[in-house]
């Protein structure tokens, strides 16, 4: 006699069960990911770009006190930024990220890095340049506080003739960084589902 494969066949009145769907590591992990990227953003950010995010009142007094902190107690700071992260896995992580302007891949604050960027771009090229690039700024920023940035360039200038990047130096990037974040665009929420009038 002939060994003969076994053949199964479903009865029509079994039930057939499914596993339940489970999500993969990956996509569990996901929210504490952008949290983390939310919280990197929220240390590094000013004070003028926090008061336009919308933190929940308890993720504010967490990052006022990561802030107090001393930068050498390094375990104080870390226990602190991880109940901060906590505390963000909770909230609406889309409107922060948004109002951060955090990329998809959640790779850091890009719209500030952006106003960073530009703001030493600036700042090399007027203590490199002359009045020209001075008069370029001003036709670029028109809001600009022309007779304190001329009076900041023709001291970082001197500080830089003579070999030092000192106070001067600093107070033009601080003064360019906060036109360049005067001069940035708000964000734009978008709308949603809501059907265009016609």
């Amino acid at each position: 006699m002939a060994k003969t494969t076994f053949q199964w066949v479903r009865d029509d009145e079994e039930p057939v069960h499914l596993a339940p769907y489970r999500p993969s590591r990956r996509q569990k992990r996901a929210p504490a990911v952008q949290a983390d990227a939310i919280v990197e953003a929220l240390l590094v950010a000013p004070q003028s770009l926090l008061a336009t995010v919308p933190l929940p009142d308890d993720a504010r007094e967490a990052l006022a006190a990561i802030r107090k902190v001393k930068p050498s107690a390094h375990g104080a700071k870390r226990r602190l930024i991880l109940g901060l992260a906590s505390v963000l896995r909770e909230a609406d992580q889309d409107a922060l990220a948004l109002a951060l302007g955090i990329t998809e891949g959640g790779d850091g604050n890009t719209a500030f890095q952006a106003q960073l960027d530009a703001a030493e771009r600036w700042r090399d090229q007027l203590l490199a340049g002359g009045d020209e690039v001075v008069t370029a700024l001003f036709d670029a920023h028109a809001d600009a506080d022309r007779q304190r940035l001329r009076q900041l360039v023709a001291n970082a200038r001197k500080d830089e003739a003579a070999a030092k990047r000192g106070k001067a130096y600093k107070q033009l990037f601080a003064a360019l960084r906060e036109l360049m974040a005067a001069s940035a665009p708000e964000p734009q929420v978008d709308a949603g589902d809501d059907e265009p009038e016609l």
